[in-house]
Formats: structure tokens, sequence, C-alpha cells
């Protein structure tokens, strides 16, 4: 009889090992963010739409969307290389597990 190997929690969840790694570095940026918006007023968001010239030699933003704190996050996903969809994918999958290993068994 020939017994597979369970895979290990990082292979089952590579995205969730990847966070792991790098969640304090994340967290760290994502801190100085909130500390600037904060406390120094500074602004992040994205602009929607194209440039356009305002007057001769100043360009100004037609639409600006301040970033949500959602928004951070993904984009610190984004930066250090982890799928979000892959991500809830896998949560969902953990929480599948947790639950077929918490269920009365047969027997």
């Amino acid at each position: 009889m020939t017994e597979t190997a369970t895979p290990s929690l990082d292979e089952r969840y590579p995205e969730h090992a990847k966070l792991t790694k790098i969640k304090a570095q994340s967290n760290t940026i994502y801190m100085f963010l909130q500390w600037a918006a904060e406390e120094k007023n500074y602004l992040f968001g994205q602009n929607l739409l194209e440039r356009t010239t305002a007057f001769e030699g100043v360009e100004v933003p037609v639409v600006f969307r301040e970033a949500s704190e959602r928004a951070l996050e993904d984009l610190l996903a984004e930066h250090f290389g982890i799928d979000a969809e892959k991500l809830r994918l896998e949560k969902e999958r953990m929480y599948d597990d947790l639950c077929a290993a918490s269920a009365p068994q047969e027997g």
C-alpha cells in the first residue's frame, strides 16, 4: 500500500506562504502610509482620467479617487507579487479544510 504525501501548508496555500514572508515589511509600509495620511495630510489615490491642461504650463488630474484601506492593501500585495484572487481562493479552501477537519467522523 502506497501512502501519498500530504502537501505542506506552504504547498497547499502558496500565496499565504508569500504573505507570511513579507508581512512585517508590508505592515511597516502600510503603517507609514497611514501615518502620512493622518498626521501629514497626504492623500494617496489614483488619477482615473488623463491629465488635462487647466491653463498654460499647468496640468491637473480630471478625476482623483482617494485610495481606500483595501486599495492600499491590494497595491502592497501586488508590489510583493501576491495574487489577491489566488489569496481569496486559498482562504475559501482553508475554510473548507477546517470544516472538513472538524466534521464528525462516521464510523
